[in-house]
């Protein structure tokens, strides 16, 4: 007598589950990807913010009322400065836009007015719009690309 036995899957079947398994899991890995970059990008407009804040609380700091001498830095993802601009290197304000030019993987830009009245940092996120902060107290993606030269009312736009 021969039994035939039905139990267990076929070859086949197993391939197929392994199949869908496999894209699903790619499927999953690629949105995770968007998620990440989206985090980035929250994570240097949330430093931006700060800031902002840390820039008002220097501006009162200084005694005169200024954001101190003109000038116009950058800093890159490396942590690379170059400029001497007073409040874009005090002790408050550049590890901030240090750790945005990290988030963003890029170079981040923090111009002062020529009367030390205004000033603007700005930074290309990983989706390629810049977000910006001034001292008009803007902050989002400007309608253009941020001048980031003196000039005697520095803003995003």
């Amino acid at each position: 007598m021969y039994k035939k036995f039905t139990k267990g899957f076929t070859l086949i079947e197993l391939l197929v589950v392994i199949a869908i398994i496999g894209i699903l899991a790619g499927i999953v890995l690629a949105s995770l990807g968007t998620a990440r970059e989206g985090a980035t990008d929250a994570s240097a407009k949330e430093t931006l913010s700060s800031l902002r804040s840390a820039a008002e609380l220097y501006f009162g700091s200084t005694g005169a009322s200024t954001y101190g001498a003109a000038g116009a830095n950058t800093t890159t993802s490396g942590g690379v400065v170059t400029g001497t601009t007073p409040l874009c290197i005090s002790a408050t304000i550049a590890p901030l836009v240090t750790a945005v030019a990290k988030s963003a993987g890029g170079t981040a830009y923090c111009t002062v007015g020529v009367s030390g009245a205004s000033y603007e940092v700005d930074v290309t996120l990983a989706d390629g719009n810049i977000f910006c902060v001034d001292s008009n107290g803007f902050a989002g993606k400007p309608s253009g690309t941020p001048s980031r030269t003196i000039t005697a009312a520095v803003k995003c736009q």
